[in-house]
């Protein structure tokens, strides 16, 4: 399960949470291990 959070200037949480399913759909390594249920847990837009 994966957990994020960040400081980001100029979005809010929603995006924040769009940016990071998309990580999580297109980085290299979630593609590498296609076979495995990558699931994220949270993506917390910190203040």
């Amino acid at each position: 399960m994966l957990t994020v959070s960040a400081s980001v200037e100029g979005i809010d949480q929603v995006a924040f949470g769009e940016i990071a399913e998309d990580a999580k759909a297109n980085c290299p390594v979630s593609k590498a291990l296609a076979g495995v249920q990558i699931a994220l847990g949270s993506a917390t837009l910190l203040d």
